[in-house]
């Protein structure tokens, strides 16, 4: 894979049995893009049930995909273990959710940090980073009420 993307997404499939209703739904259908080392920020549209949650999921190493590859770094994450794929999830992914799972007693940094709070003081000024790329360093000491 060439070095210079960050992520590549290659023919993406999710589908879910549904025993109760005797059928497939099939979610994602061969999705493939790639986002480039030098890509800031990209957006995931779409209306109401189009599958960007369970495609966020995906690409967050917390859910596999029914077929296709997620390349990471040029890793294909889903080749590899769920030891390796906690791992990596640990130490290369984060997300920062828009309302559920917040703790309201932190502040928005507390919980960015949260699930690398052992190592917080190497990772304060990385999550100051990126709350800047996103323009929202002013807010960092804000309650998420």
């Amino acid at each position: 894979m060439d070095n210079i993307y960050l992520m590549k997404v290659d023919r993406l499939t999710k589908s879910y049995n549904k025993t109760d209703l005797n059928n497939t739904v099939r979610v994602l259908k061969n999705v493939s893009f790639e986002i480039k080392l030098t890509e800031h920020k990209i957006a995931i549209i779409g209306p109401s049930g189009a599958g960007k949650s369970t495609l966020l999921h995906i690409l967050g190493l917390m859910e596999r995909p029914t077929t296709g590859a997620v390349y990471i770094y040029g890793i294909n994450c889903f080749a590899q273990d769920n030891k390796f794929l906690c791992n990596f999830r640990k130490n290369n992914i984060g997300f920062i959710f828009q309302s559920h799972y917040l703790l309201y007693d932190l502040t928005v940094i507390e919980n960015i940090l949260l699930p690398v709070w052992s190592n917080r003081n190497i990772k304060i000024l990385l999550a100051k980073k990126l709350l800047n790329n996103v323009g929202l360093l002013h807010k960092q000491d804000f309650f998420p009420n």
